[in-house]
């Protein structure tokens, strides 16, 4: 798997999810997606406030103390808590591309395994 098939996996999850998603589990992608994004317009409002910088550092601190916890419990669950080396880099990528994806799934077209994928359905 390259990371172009890795991408449009996850757009397609993004465009379908949506058909099969219970009402709970809308209710946990939908905050966490407006989170990430506040998040990142904070990031960006930094460069302009002070106070903002302390909030925000803040709240980056807390988020990354809580999904280490998380992943740390289900990495060792597993026996792969080898992956714990990936954690920081990828809790820096990790906002940019929940947005980027569900954006990109919801509102593009994409080829997924050769089947082509748009707002419509797989065509």
């Amino acid at each position: 798997m390259n990371f172009r098939h890795f991408m449009n996996q996850r757009f397609r999850w993004v465009a379908y999810g949506g058909n099969i998603l219970s009402l709970g589990v809308t209710f946990f992608f939908v905050p966490a997606l407006l989170f990430n994004a506040i998040l990142l317009i904070s990031l960006a409002g930094c460069a302009f406030s002070t106070s903002l910088r302390i909030i925000t550092g803040g709240i980056l601190i807390a988020k990354l103390i809580a999904d280490f916890l998380l992943i740390s419990k289900y990495t060792a669950l597993y026996k792969c808590s080898y992956l714990l080396k990936y954690f920081i880099p990828l809790f820096i990528v990790h906002p940019m591309l929940s947005l980027f994806v569900a954006i990109k799934g919801n509102l593009f077209s994409f080829t997924w395994k050769d089947t082509r994928y748009s707002k419509g359905g797989a065509q």
